[in-house]
């Protein structure tokens, strides 16, 4: 008998536009696009416009509160192994734009886990999406700890996720294993009549649409339900605002190859961020973090425009972690490509790639789902399903400044960074009082 796994996540990741905040100076671009714009000289300032000021914003009142990032680190800091080595084979084998929950399906993974049978290859396969967690306790912990950051009330992001497992009403799950569900791992579990197959989709998407606030509307399929026994859905919703706002927005190419770029809309930022260069990875990487202190997202731009295909291969979740420790804070002008985009991903291919085979085969052990050694015994996983998508931009940002910009230095010091993801890169979002990455993605091409 079949269980479907469906996950759904949707990221929302918005700067605030501020009238206050917009900038009186011209725009500023990176060396690398000079031959693709007009340069105009520094005291050729458009009407209404000032002069660039030469202090550096973190002199300036108004500048926001020092971020003092220190990255996690604690008994399951090693727990992002299985969300980039998952990550890796997504990417590969999406040429186009990606993006992934890592944390979605290392959850369902997690709930299988509990109904595996003790020393079995099921379990010992489930134990590799958290390969630091050995036992039950340790698993309820590790979770814990995370819902609790989730769960915490802010006016600067929202985060709405919910968990649950629909099972056909001829099955009768196991109290037991209910009751840990849902006082460990916030999963609530439904039955519902299979048969009818229509209501029951209708219901399932209604829960979806509501958690994701109505982003993601349509995840289960009829056939989904009148396939299979058992459904298990996780959703996520991230709606973030930016620590220091992207106050301008701006049109220059990006480059999706060597031989092709398009005009499209990028968002831009000057401040003090979190800035790394590896000549191991051969690749920039940069920190921005959101309000509230919980959440940051990374953005790893290749250094040459034809470089995400090699950087995925040689993605090192060890060094990725120490790049971290290296991070300086330095005076940076962000410039960010908007982008907007989702994907459903089947993920039974790359599960077992990394090693989780046995659930999707006759021979899965999971008895602690449902009663009856019969039924248990013959429950096992179809597939893996997952929806994600992300928009990040600006809020409210009505303004596009034209093609042609000049090219100054805004900060005059020779620190200054210059960052800007105009052809391909990855990003990742985590919570970095737990260490878990909620997102990783990569952009191929923005206009899509």
């Amino acid at each position: 008998m079949k269980i479907i796994f469906l996950t759904t996540v949707l990221l929302v990741a918005e700067g605030v536009w501020s009238d206050e905040s917009a900038p009186t100076v011209e725009i500023v671009t990176p060396q690398s696009v000079r031959s693709q714009v007009t340069p105009k000289a520094p005291d050729a300032q458009p009407e209404g416009q000032t002069s660039s000021p030469t202090k550096s914003p973190s002199d300036s009142m108004d500048y926001w509160e020092n971020d003092d990032f220190v990255p996690f680190e604690g008994p399951f800091k090693d727990i992002g192994d299985f969300d980039w080595n998952l990550s890796k084979i997504v990417f590969q084998e999406n040429k186009g734009n990606a993006i992934l929950s890592p944390f979605s399906v290392k959850l369902l993974m997690s709930l299988l886990f509990e109904a595996s049978a003790s020393g079995t290859l099921t379990q010992h396969q489930l134990r590799l999406a958290t390969p630091t967690i050995s036992t039950h306790y340790q698993s309820r912990e590790f979770y814990k700890n995370i819902f609790n950051g989730l769960k915490k009330k802010s006016n600067d992001y929202t985060v709405n996720f919910g968990t649950r497992i629909y099972v056909d009403q001829f099955i009768t799950p196991r109290q037991r294993y209910a009751a840990i569900l849902e006082k460990h791992y916030l999963t609530e579990l439904r039955q519902e009549d299979f048969n009818k197959a229509h209501e029951t989709t209708e219901k399932i998407n209604n829960w979806v649409a509501n958690v994701t606030n109505d982003h993601i509307k349509d995840l289960v399929k009829e056939d989904d339900v009148q396939n299979s026994v058992m459904l298990m859905l996780n959703a996520v919703y991230f709606r973030g605002l930016w620590r220091k706002a992207f106050n301008r927005t701006i049109q220059l190419p990006f480059h999706v190859s060597l031989n092709e770029s398009k005009t499209t809309d990028f968002i831009l930022a000057d401040g003090l961020y979190y800035f790394y260069e590896s000549k191991e990875l051969d690749a920039k990487i940069l920190r921005i973090p959101y309000k509230g202190k919980q959440f940051a997202m990374t953005v790893i731009l290749p250094n040459s425009r034809s470089g995400i295909d090699s950087f995925i291969r040689q993605i090192d979740t060890v060094l990725l972690h120490r790049i971290k420790w290296l991070m300086d804070e330095v005076e940076c002008r962000v410039i960010l490509p908007k982008f907007h985009f989702d994907l459903a991903t089947q993920l039974k291919e790359p599960l077992i790639k990394l090693g989780i085979s046995q659930i999707f085969t006759s021979d899965a052990s999971l008895p602690s789902l449902a009663r009856g050694q019969g039924l248990a015994n013959r429950l096992q996983v179809s597939n893996v399903i997952q929806k994600a998508g992300i928009i990040v931009d600006e809020k409210g940002s009505t303004a596009y400044a034209a093609s042609e910009v000049s090219l100054v230095n805004k900060f005059g010091d020779d620190e200054f960074v210059m960052f800007n993801a105009n052809h391909p890169f990855l990003f990742a979002i985590e919570d970095e009082t737990t260490g878990a990455i909620l997102f990783t993605g990569k952009v191929m091409d923005p206009c899509l």
